[in-house]
């Protein structure tokens, strides 16, 4: 065996005694003491296989631990071995220290997944596996502590659990379980080989796009792209850390092709090969898998060569970038990436590099979207902005009728401050449901504002989901909202009277794109629902959804205008507009059961709310009540804020798909940031593959799954029987005078054409 090969493959398979190198037998004869492959001899050796039979496996240590630091750096990524980080530099200076111990790696990340799990914001976030504990705010004087306390100890059997770590030098460092069951890492070299800066990104957005395929959160499978000087200098090299213990598997050259193999085998079947053995891709992953191979395939010789082996690779690199909106950046195509000689050309990849990051949808990256001008992103430009505006088309005029223009015939509901009745148009003998609400009450219930804040939205809302609004008008002693009679009553009564209470996955997902077009439209015109649950939800004869009680919603004085936002993988064909609103508040409003964590910590909160209490009206529908109800009103708090979503194993005799869950995970993120919807809205929650089979532009025409009988729609037999204790009776006239004093002054008085 060559000196030269001796080192090298030390290095690439992580082995940290010369004494575990395999036999020089197996090893060429070639460039022998070169520090790095020469002119002479650009090739590796092309196959070299180590069996699982041989003696030297069993004695093979691979990496204790990876160490993996997340960073705010603007000019990430920065290794480890850096000079211009301070923190950087205190952590190597440890690393030297320990060494001699036991072999390890560390790892940077600019990812936000690490840092929102830390309470105290004096240092960083470090996380450590197969450990899998999350230890916080390890400064620049800590660095030596840290090592010597979680780093240079004998590696355990199994996970550490984080309660059981106390030590006298912990300070004010902090340990946490990490959030993660399994976790992949990204290598990207890039002081060593720019082609893995843009290999890795390309291979993270594969990566996502599989997971998410197969219903799985950041959280069953985190991503994380990482950066570290020294070891393997391959491209496309993928570090599979599963939950079992200190299991794990390290593949390199892995191409787009491998990906679903790999997250099938590992993250899907819990596959490893022993422990964190280190060996690269080939085309038969499969077979290399099962006969616990570990192979090295060095195909990477001179420029011309891996031009040569890897052209698919950038011929579907230019497809995608061409797919990409158009930007003064350049964009090279792939025959810009190449010289005459067909050596790479490093200025088109380095002009490439800040479009493949720009777009990409890995956790690390996903600040790029929400703020492309931060000092964390590439210089590039804005979102191109989109003239998409809401529509106020409808034509209003002064109010046409009054009280007196209807015949009451029963109370359909009532609440603290008005009541709803069934009336009929005298003249057209049309039905409506007239919504009543008594002055008197709502000056004593301090409930003036959400009245007119009701009047205003309905008055300007037109979507099929939403009730309309035909007539409002008042007289001296109530307000009077003229609404759609929807035959069906409150989806709340549909859904008791369904077996088990609950809906089919099916049926639920229907729905829920229903709400989910609705809470759209809201959200373009600038309105928080803040109040979804069934009971606020009406049936159509039609058995379509439409979303009523707009009492506790709140409208911005002013609308963001939408924009368009990259998809979160490059192989969606579909188009995404960013609704989300930059509105926030900090009242305390909603239903005790539904309310999100930021409301009840009093933290202020925006549209992330609705996307919260939609992840409570799918598990409600699925299971038949809602996921965090305590005996009290504390205990519900308690159990919002702390404990985490459950599935029952059986839903009435239905197994939720890991789709189904996945979504409803993700919507009751306790995290408002990282919610599914806060970065993008509706757009990014409809690209969820719960809704793989729903064409939202269809919904309309689809058939719903219940729909009520139509049979004289007068009795209203979908609704409660509720006897009045006082007769109640529309007055005669709505002629009512204003002065200047008058809290109702500013309610609109209008008849809308629909």
């Amino acid at each position: 065996m060559a000196a030269f090969m001796k080192k090298k493959l030390g290095e690439f398979a992580g082995f940290g005694d010369p004494k575990l190198l395999p036999p020089s037998d197996f090893l060429s004869d070639d460039c022998s003491g070169c520090s790095d492959p020469c002119s002479e001899h650009k090739e590796y050796p092309s196959y070299l296989h180590i069996d699982q039979d041989l003696p030297i496996l069993g004695s093979v240590k691979p990496y204790g631990r990876h160490i993996i630091i997340s960073t705010g750096l603007s000019d990430w990524p920065k290794y480890i071995e850096s000079d211009k980080d301070t923190f950087a530099a205190s952590l190597y200076e440890a690393e030297c220290n320990t060494r001699s111990k036991q072999t390890w790696k560390n790892l940077v990340t600019n990812s936000n997944m690490l840092s929102t799990f830390s309470t105290l914001r004096d240092g960083y976030d470090v996380l450590l596996y197969p450990d899998n504990i999350l230890v916080s705010n390890v400064t620049q004087s800590r660095a030596q502590d840290f090592y010597d306390i979680f780093v240079n100890v004998p590696l355990p059997t199994g996970p550490v659990r984080h309660e059981e770590i106390k030590h006298e030098r912990m300070g004010y460092m902090k340990v946490q379980k990490s959030p993660y069951k399994n976790l992949l890492l990204l290598c990207s070299h890039k002081k060593r080989d720019k082609r893995c800066g843009v290999t890795a990104p390309i291979l993270a957005q594969e990566l996502d796009h599989v997971l998410r395929d197969k219903g799985l959160d950041e959280y069953d499978a985190g991503v994380l792209l990482v950066s570290h000087i020294g070891g393997h200098k391959f491209a496309g090299n993928v570090v599979c850390y599963i939950n079992q213990g200190t299991k794990g598997i390290w593949y390199g050259r892995v191409k787009t092709c491998h990906v679903a193999s790999i997250v099938e085998e590992t993250v899907i079947k819990g596959k490893v090969i022993k422990d964190l053995y280190r060996g690269a891709m080939d085309n038969s992953f499969e077979n290399q898998a099962s006969r616990s191979i570990l192979r090295w395939k060095s195909t990477k010789v001179s420029h011309n060569n891996y031009i040569k082996s890897d052209f698919s690779f950038f011929f579907f690199l230019s497809s995608f970038l061409m797919s990409l909106p158009s930007s003064p950046a350049p964009i090279y195509q792939a025959s810009n990436l190449f010289q005459t000689k067909g050596k790479l050309n490093n200025k088109a990849l380095e002009a490439l590099e800040p479009n493949l990051r720009r777009v990409s949808s890995v956790p690390n990256t996903k600040e790029y979207f929400a703020n492309p001008q931060s000092q964390s992103t590439p210089t590039t430009p804005p979102l191109q902005k989109i003239t998409l505006r809401p529509s106020y088309s409808l034509h209003k005029e002064e109010a046409q009728v009054g009280p007196s223009d209807f015949e009451k015939i029963r109370m359909l509901g009532k609440g603290d401050v008005g009541k709803v009745y069934l009336v009929k148009h005298k003249s057209t003998e049309k039905l409506y449901a007239l919504k009543v609400l008594s002055k008197k009450e709502m000056i004593k219930r301090n409930k003036i504002k959400r009245a007119l804040a009701e009047q205003a939205i309905l008055s300007t809302a037109n979507h099929p989901f939403i009730v309309p609004l035909y007539h409002s008008f008042q007289s001296q002693d109530n307000l009077y909202f003229c609404l759609e009679f929807c035959v069906g009553g409150e989806f709340f009564r549909a859904l008791q009277n369904r077996p088990g209470r609950i809906l089919k996955e099916n049926e639920a997902k229907f729905y829920a794109a229903e709400v989910v077009a609705a809470l759209e439209y809201l959200h373009l015109m600038g309105i928080v629902f803040r109040d979804l649950k069934p009971e606020n939800i009406l049936l159509h004869e039609s058995g379509h959804l439409m979303l009523s009680d707009f009492d506790l919603s709140i409208q911005s004085s002013s609308v963001t205008p939408p924009t368009f936002v990259r998809p979160s993988s490059p192989f969606s064909k579909q188009p995404m507009i960013n609704t989300r609103m930059n509105l926030r508040t900090n009242s305390f409003v909603g239903t005790e059961e539904y309310l999100a964590p930021e409301v009840i910590r009093g933290e202020g909160h925006s549209c992330s709310v609705d996307w919260w209490t939609l992840g409570i009206f799918v598990y409600e529908m699925l299971c038949g009540y809602t996921p965090f109800k305590g005996r009290t009103r504390e205990g519900t708090f308690e159990l919002i804020l702390n404990e985490p979503v459950e599935f029952p194993d059986n839903a009435y005799f239905q197994t939720l798909s890991s789709h189904c869950k996945g979504f409803v995970r993700k919507l009751l993120n306790k995290n408002q940031k990282k919610r599914l919807g806060s970065r993008a809205g509706a757009s990014e929650v409809k690209s969820h593959p719960f809704f793989n089979t729903i064409n939202f532009a269809l919904l309309r025409n689809m058939k719903p799954p219940i729909i009520p009988s139509k049979a004289q729609p007068i009795r209203a037999v979908h609704f409660n029987r509720i006897k009045e204790s006082v007769s109640f009776e529309l007055e005669s006239t709505s002629d009512h005078s204003v002065d200047d004093n008058d809290p109702f002054g500013s309610f609109s008085s209008v008849t809308i054409q629909r």
